[in-house]
């Protein structure tokens, strides 16, 4: 999975629709479409992914990430944003804390 594939999943996962910006972006679609992981080569929302989409996302996603987008920062758990963070630094220390 590319750099580009992942941040096209997950741009999905967080809005209804992507616009797709250029050539190398519809590229990365259609060939993930040729790989089964979403369903169509044209266009891009959470409803089109398949299940081998989200397995692919999480297999190439660490378990807790942080995962920056348009000057978002989303916290990712296996592959799926479950929040948005304003202030990394200290939830990397939340994070690290053992005590949770």
């Amino acid at each position: 999975m590319t750099p580009k594939q992942k941040e096209l999943l997950i741009r999905a996962q967080t809005s209804n629709y992507v616009h797709l910006d250029g050539s190398g972006e519809h590229a990365a679609v259609r060939a993930m479409c040729r790989k089964g992981w979403v369903k169509s080569e044209w266009s891009i929302d959470r409803d089109s992914i398949t299940h081998e989409g989200w397995d692919a996302l999480k297999h190439y996603s660490r378990p807790v990430e942080f995962f920056s987008l348009y000057g978002w920062t989303y916290l990712l758990r296996h592959s799926r944003p479950i929040a948005t963070i304003t202030n990394v630094p200290e939830m990397e220390k939340l994070l690290a804390n053992s005590d949770l």
